[in-house]
C-alpha cells in the first residue's frame, strides 16, 4: 500500500512540473476540463494522470518537448497553431489514440509515427504535407483520417486509397 502512494504522489509531482512548464511556454494557465474536444484549451486528468491535453490555438510553431514527457496521454488536440514539423521523438506518445493536428503548417511526418499503435483518428486537414512517412501506413488501429487541404502527391493518394479499402473512413 505504501508503494501504491509513493507511486502516485511521484506520479502526480512529475505531471505538476510537466503543466507548469507548459504553463511557462505558452503563457497561460490549463484549466482542468471534462474531456476535451474540438478546439479545447484544457487538460483531463484522471487519477493523477494527464489523459488529455488540449492546446488549440496557442500560436504554437514547436512542439513543447514536455508534452513528450506524458506517456499516459490518449487525446491531444494541437489545431490552430502554427506548427511545421513534430520530433522524432514523437512516437513516444504511444497510448495516444487521438490526435488533432488540423490548421497548422505541417509540411512532413516523422517516421516515428508508425510507432503511434493506439492512434484510432487523426486530423491532418489543412496543412501543406505533400506525402506522408512509410511508417504511416501501418497505423493498424486507425480508423479515421481526415487529411483534407492539402497538397498531396499522387503516390500518396494511392496509399490513402489503399488504407480505405482496408475500413479506413479517410478524408482527401
Amino acid at each position: 500500500m505504501h508503494y501504491e502512494y509513493v507511486i502516485n504522489y511521484v506520479t502526480k509531482q512529475i505531471n505538476s512540473y510537466i503543466i507548469s512548464e507548459l504553463e511557462n511556454m505558452i503563457g497561460k494557465p490549463i484549466p482542468k476540463v471534462n474531456e476535451i474536444e474540438r478546439d479545447t484549451f484544457g487538460m483531463v486528468l484522471d487519477d493523477n494522470k494527464i489523459l488529455g491535453l488540449g492546446l488549440y490555438e496557442c500560436r504554437l510553431k514547436n512542439l513543447p518537448e514536455p508534452i513528450l514527457k506524458l506517456t499516459n496521454l490518449q487525446i491531444l488536440d494541437l489545431s490552430w497553431n502554427q506548427l511545421t514539423t513534430l520530433p522524432e521523438s514523437f512516437g513516444t506518445l504511444k497510448s495516444l489514440q487521438e490526435l488533432d493536428l488540423q490548421d497548422n503548417q505541417l509540411t512532413t511526418l516523422p517516421e516515428s509515427f508508425g510507432d503511434l499503435k493506439s492512434l484510432q483518428e487523426l486530423e491532418l486537414n489543412d496543412n501543406k504535407l505533400k506525402t506522408l512517412p512509410e511508417s504511416f501506413y501501418i497505423l493498424n488501429n486507425l480508423i479515421y483520417l481526415n487529411i483534407e487541404n492539402n497538397p498531396l502527391d499522387e503516390s500518396t493518394i494511392e496509399r490513402l486509397e489503399e488504407l480505405r479499402s482496408r475500413g479506413v473512413s479517410v478524408y482527401y
